[in-house]
């Protein structure tokens, strides 16, 4: 019988269920711009999977509101076309 592929990461987490990231939106205070902004970076990162690394290196021009697209910056010389889903976009 075939053992874990790799014990050390048989343990993480798989990912957060819908009530947890339901509270966790929740607990954003969107009256104010830190609070806006806290729902949208954990917007980004349940919704479209990137990691905390990307999310920060985002900026404004890597995304087109318009086609609903953003530039994903791998590392400082790649990068990635990430297309957002409709919900996404239009919130």
């Amino acid at each position: 019988m075939p053992g874990v592929a790799s014990p050390r990461l048989a343990a993480l987490p798989r990912g957060l269920d819908a009530a947890t990231v339901t509270a966790l939106l929740g607990s954003c205070d969107r009256r104010s711009t830190v609070g806006r902004r806290d729902f949208a970076v954990l917007t980004v990162l349940v919704r479209l999977g990137l990691r905390a690394g990307e999310v920060a290196a985002l900026r404004l021009e890597d995304i087109d509101w318009r086609a609903a697209e953003m530039v994903v910056r791998e590392r400082a010389t790649a990068w990635t076309g990430c297309r957002c889903p409709q919900t996404s976009a239009r919130r």
